[in-house]
């Protein structure tokens, strides 16, 4: 399908009058196919920034008239994921003025319309549309009225702008929809009345059972006592398990497969009250339940931290425990033996209370590195140590406020690629909230955002509103009184989301999780206030965009992510990226060596999921992903051994990714899919059995995928138009003859509709059917010699038309087709620098510019290599670190699935 990053619809480099069109915007098909035929459309990816992008796209144009359709507020365009307002237009000038080209027209001023909901709305809206004019020079026109729905009047204007509503008259009646931006919502749940009101405790979400829902670990002090509790998620609501865990306070928890059956354990600590003394205990998971594991010892702490991860690389999680204990202040560090847990004595820590920990690889180098803050015999401390491999070391280029009584939580937000954090607590006699952002020599105080400092206080990152950026949940106490606040990353600073209001707690724990299915994280929160414990729970009711996403984005931030899955053993690891910069690198849960995994999204919140299909039984897994994390893991509707996974497809255009199913005795099935859930298993057309399928793709521009068949003795081929689980044209195409293979389907000519490439492989003859539903229309294109393969197809300039990678895999040579119109450009066949021999190309957008870029992997040396590309130029040659021998990329589901 058509990727929508700057994507120019009419090819018309003379336009003068040019219309954008943001893909946020509800229905935003619609106002493309009634635009597109007179006028020339931009439609910007709101994962991108719109601003710059719209700059790179028009700076060398003349442009008389430019047309903004996107989402508005008083005062504020939302272009893509970035915010125009007179905050930021200063800052944003330089880009701005490049919306309206170099070249200007020589009579009159250009016109700018902007349809953004209430953009010229009252003093604020007036300045901006002053300042806008100011800035560019051009005529302003925006409205203080809602857009949409049957209005179309900009009323406030600056100049004499001429232009009229690009729109037919009968679309400015038909769409429904409004060009304002929904504001993103916490709704508090009627459950939270039923659950046990907490404070100075912990909460967890994982789904221990498996069974695709999230389930929670609760502990803390009530009115009545101390509790810890289990809560499995039925689907409607929550029953608590019986497990006769120890009530405890000041308390932590933390959920990981320590004994590595495949199953989640915990670990539970705190203070048990009543002079009982505190605890550390292990819990590991059984077919029936949960059993305190005895044979490990560990010390007993409270008010502390613990956190499990692999420092060691031997993929098993090991344990840092910091807090206070019945022998006083204790940080320990215990490796996982594979039997058990040994503290490792080879590392001194100091020993702290009122503790915190997080771990992060923060300097990308493959190995888990951690910050520790408490209070210890000389004051409070803060402390950043890297992992050597061998040991720890305390980074010397970082210096950080002392601080106890706090939280720590790691997160990129500044969307750079590079992981910043964030730290709280009590520093002396003043309480503080400090934002570190990384640079190349180390961590600074980010001095530009002002937030309120807490102590007794709990941080969480999460990108709760969809935005692609990370936001801030900050609770505690700011020496004057209790908050709960949240704070929505702009892009360029964090303003409180004063939409949601939150229950006001200190000593609290806040908790990220997907309870209810609908794939936007909710909030588990608890705490104390004025002599009263709350714990509530907080459902997302943000609407999520049905726009096309980066394939293979697994955290929505615009870039590629990598995934890795090992050969022969059932370990997965996820890459998050910012081009060559790797964000973080996490194992995922892990899936027998008998899975094959498929990456595509399967519940429409725009990341990546990963399904997982058993060839040998026909069991199938899924998981619904967020970042490196599978919130969802669970088993979807079992097939036949009979019936083989011939690839995935929006077959009822709905924004999610559907399955199709090929029998042995030429029955076809179709899955469609709402998440994890199957919502229709439907029969559909039989065919011969000497029918395969060759590709999955939208051949007539309707949004829904379509199938491409192909019987390769004969030639014949055939298409299935799909409406959803139904066949509603099933036609023959034009034939090949046998010596004639598909060799890429994609989008070649920028029509919306996918083309397919022919390859005689012998002879190096290639040829085009250019595609219009079941029309072809057949031409050739330029030959290549015989070494040559298709290694993929992607976007490499931007230009919104597919283009084509070539790889010799005895040479290693590599040559790119730049297309146009479905022949290759004039200057667009040029060699790009040598990967070397047998190595295999996964192709995706990996720092989020709307270009295609190269990751090459060589399985037995297991070099890996990024290529940043601008068109058919390297932009950079980065060499990674992959995981190590035995390790794949898995490429995301493309047009090929069934050829892969």
């Amino acid at each position: 399908m058509r990727t929508l990053a700057s994507t120019s619809l009419l090819d018309s480099s003379q336009s003068s009058s040019i219309v954008v069109v943001d893909a946020a915007l509800p229905d935003y098909p619609s106002l493309i196919n009634d635009l597109a035929s007179h006028h020339e459309v931009i439609v910007l990816h709101p994962h991108q920034n719109g601003i710059t992008h719209l700059a790179r796209l028009l700076a060398d144009r003349t442009v008389s008239v430019l047309h903004l359709f996107c989402h508005g507020a008083p005062g504020c365009l939302f272009l893509g994921n970035a915010q125009l307002t007179g905050n930021t237009l200063d800052r944003a000038a330089v880009w701005v003025r490049q919306w309206l080209g170099q070249q200007k027209a020589k009579h009159r001023a250009p016109s700018l319309l902007l349809y953004g909901c209430q953009v010229g709305k009252g003093a604020v809206g007036a300045q901006f549309v002053q300042r806008l004019h100011h800035v560019t020079g051009a005529n302003i026109a925006a409205a203080s009225q809602v857009i949409g729905a049957g209005n179309w009047t900009l009323d406030t204007q600056v100049g004499n702008v001429e232009a009229s509503v690009p729109l037919s008259a009968s679309m400015q009646q038909q769409y429904a929809g409004q060009l304002m931006p929904p504001g993103p919502s916490l709704i508090e749940d009627p459950i939270s009345g039923l659950l046990p009101q907490v404070g100075y405790g912990a909460v967890a979400w994982r789904d221990f059972d498996r069974d695709g829902l999230a389930d929670f670990l609760i502990t803390g002090e009530t009115a009545e006592g101390y509790v810890s509790r289990l809560y499995r998620n039925t689907g409607n609501g929550f029953v608590e398990v019986n497990t006769s865990l120890l009530g405890v306070n000041n308390s932590a928890v933390a959920w990981a497969d320590y004994n590595g059956d495949g199953r989640l354990d915990f670990i539970m600590t705190g203070d048990r009250g009543d002079g009982l003394g505190y605890i550390s205990k292990l819990y590991y998971q059984t077919e029936s339940g949960f059993t305190e594991d005895t044979n490990i010892t560990l010390p007993g702490i409270f008010r502390g931290a613990v956190a499990w991860a692999d420092y060691n690389n031997d993929d098993r999680p090991d344990l840092l425990l910091t807090g206070n204990s019945s022998g006083g202040r204790i940080s320990k560090l215990f490796r996982n033996t594979g039997r058990g847990l040994a503290e490792d004595t080879s590392i001194r820590l100091p020993k702290v209370s009122n503790s915190a920990v997080a771990w992060a690889d923060y300097n990308s180098d493959g190995k888990l590195d951690f910050i520790l803050t408490g209070n210890t015999a000389n004051g409070p401390i803060s402390k950043l140590y890297r992992n050597t491999g061998s040991s720890f070391i305390e980074d010397p280029d970082t210096t950080l406020s002392g601080v106890e009584h706090g939280a720590i939580a790691w997160g990129d937000y500044t969307g750079d690629g590079k992981l910043d954090f964030i730290l709280t607590g009590k520093s002396g006699s003043s309480i503080v909230t400090k934002l570190y952002y990384q640079t190349d020599n180390g961590f600074v105080e980010d001095t530009s955002t002002s937030l309120p400092g807490v102590r007794d206080s709990s941080v969480s990152w999460k990108d709760y509103d969809g935005d692609g950026r990370l936001d801030l949940l900050l609770t505690g106490y700011d020496g004057q009184a209790v908050i709960s606040k949240l704070y929505r990353n702009t892009g360029t600073s964090f303003i409180e989301d004063t939409s949601v209001r939150l229950a006001r707690v200190r000593h609290s724990s806040v908790a990220w999780g997907y309870y209810n299915g609908d794939s936007k994280p909710d909030l588990l929160l608890t705490g104390f206030r004025g002599g009263n414990f709350f714990t509530k729970l907080y459902r997302n009711t943000t609407p999520i965009s049905n726009a096309p996403v980066t394939p293979s984005d697994f955290n929505r931030d615009g870039n590629a992510d990598i995934l890795w899955r090992h050969s022969t053993q059932t370990q997965t690891r996820l890459f998050t990226m910012n081009g060559p910069e790797r964000i973080a690198h996490a194992q995922s849960l892990d899936v027998a060596t008998t899975f094959r995994p498929t990456v595509a999204d399967f519940n429409g919140d725009g990341k990546s999921d990963i399904f997982w299909h058993n060839p040998n039984t026909g069991a199938n897994r899924l998981f619904l992903m967020d970042g490196s994390t599978a919130y969802v893991n669970t088993k979807v509707l079992t097939m036949p051994s009979s019936f083989q996974m011939t690839g995935t497809g929006d077959f009822n255009g709905d924004g999610k990714s559907d399955i199709l199913w090929q029998g042995n005795d030429g029955s076809n099935r179709v899955f469609l899919m709402n998440g994890s859930t199957t919502v229709s298993n439907v029969k559909i057309l039989s065919t011969p059995t000497s029918w395969r399928v060759q590709a999955i793709a939208d051949f007539n521009g309707d949004n829904k995928d379509d199938v491409l068949w192909r019987d390769s003795s004969t030639g014949q081929n055939r298409m299935f138009l799909m409406n959803g689980s139904t066949v509603a044209t099933n036609a023959k195409l034009l034939a090949m003859d046998s010596s004639h293979t598909v060799a890429a389907v994609a989008d070649f000519n920028g029509d919306g509709k996918a083309d397919i490439l022919w390859r005689n492989a012998s002879t190096g003859e290639n040829r085009v059917f250019r595609m219009d539903g079941t029309t072809a229309t057949s031409t050739p294109m330029l030959s290549i010699g015989v070494g040559f393969g298709v290694a993929g197809t992607g976007d490499f300039s931007g230009d919104g038309t597919s283009d084509l990678l070539w790889y010799d895999e005895t040479t290693g040579t590599a040559r790119i087709f730049l297309m146009v119109g479905g022949s290759v450009d004039a200057s667009g066949n040029a060699a790009i620098a040598s990967p070397g021999a047998g190595y295999r190309a996964v192709i995706a957008d990996f720092n989020g510019d709307g270009k295609a870029d190269i990751l090459w992997h060589h399985s037995t040396s297991n070099l890996t290599k990024l290529y940043i590309m601008n068109g058919t130029q390297v932009i950079t040659d980065t060499l990674l670190n992959a995981p190590g021998v035995g390790w794949q990329p898995i490429a995301p589901a493309t047009t090929l699935t069934a050829l892969g």
